[in-house]
């Protein structure tokens, strides 16, 4: 699909920005191992992690593809990030590989306004109700879900029981089936993050969790909201089913990061 928008672009980039600095200045109160570092540099937004089992985490966005100067020499300081951009087009994609950055798979931003959710429950889905999560529950949930453990676990625990967090549990009779969070940042919500435990996917729970976020967004007055994906994820699917447009962006790298990754 076409690029989004301009405004609404930039008003996604920077939510998931805000949302980033909320996940490292958790994790640095929590004294998780490394350093975490979220910040503005002119119009790109950044994000560093020190900690090996977290630099996925590690990227650079906000650049035009038209004028890569400023976002090289971002990455000149900050080596394992990688680069997201949105589709550069032939020439962008050019001038990436002449820098001297290699393409990796390509993720997905998706938008959407949370007025209108469009999609029912799910083909073979049961009855699912969603709830306001109590932290310990939520984050066993969305560990699980995850097959989280180690600094990665941490991580997660840290992040989605900070204080601007809203959490969110699936349940059908007695059991949770899924957990899924959201962050506002103005009239922006940050969808994410979101997981099922292998056992029960496949029986609504991300959908039901999705259509409440949208419909919880609506009602603190959101105009947008933002999630992102992989590329062919269940999730992107779950998205694009929920009246999401969803975008491509293409992520780049300096060789020495592709190794190691």
């Amino acid at each position: 699909m076409d690029d989004p928008p301009p405004d609404d672009l930039r008003r996604a980039e920077a939510a998931l920005h805000l949302r980033a600095e909320l996940a490292c200045a958790a994790a640095t109160s929590a004294s998780l191992p490394g350093r975490f570092d979220a910040r503005r540099r002119g119009g790109l937004f950044t994000v560093h992690v020190s900690e090996p089992s977290l630099r996925f985490l590690c990227a650079v966005w906000g650049a035009d593809p038209g004028d890569l100067g400023p976002a090289l020499r971002a990455l000149d300081d900050l080596p394992l990030a990688r680069l997201v951009l949105p589709r550069p087009g032939v020439d962008g994609a050019a001038r990436c590989r002449s820098a001297g950055l290699h393409r990796l798979p390509d993720s997905v931003l998706a938008l959407a306004s949370p007025a209108s959710p469009s999609a029912g429950p799910s083909a073979g889905s049961v009855r699912v109700r969603v709830e306001d999560a109590e932290p310990a529950a939520f984050a066993a949930v969305l560990l699980d879900g995850y097959l989280a453990g180690g600094v990665l676990a941490d991580f997660l625990r840290t992040e989605h029981l900070a204080w601007p967090v809203h959490r969110f549990l699936a349940r059908s009779g007695g059991q949770l089936l899924g957990a899924a969070a959201m962050t506002l940042h103005g009239d922006v919500a940050v969808l994410g993050g979101a997981a099922t435990p292998v056992r029960h996917r496949g029986r609504g729970a991300q959908s039901a969790l999705l259509r409440h976020r949208l419909g919880v967004a609506a009602g603190f007055g959101c105009t947008l909201a933002v999630a992102t994906a992989a590329v062919g994820s269940p999730s992107e699917r779950n998205l694009a089913r929920h009246g999401f447009a969803t975008h491509r962006r293409t992520n780049w790298v300096r060789p020495a990061t592709v190794l190691t990754r």
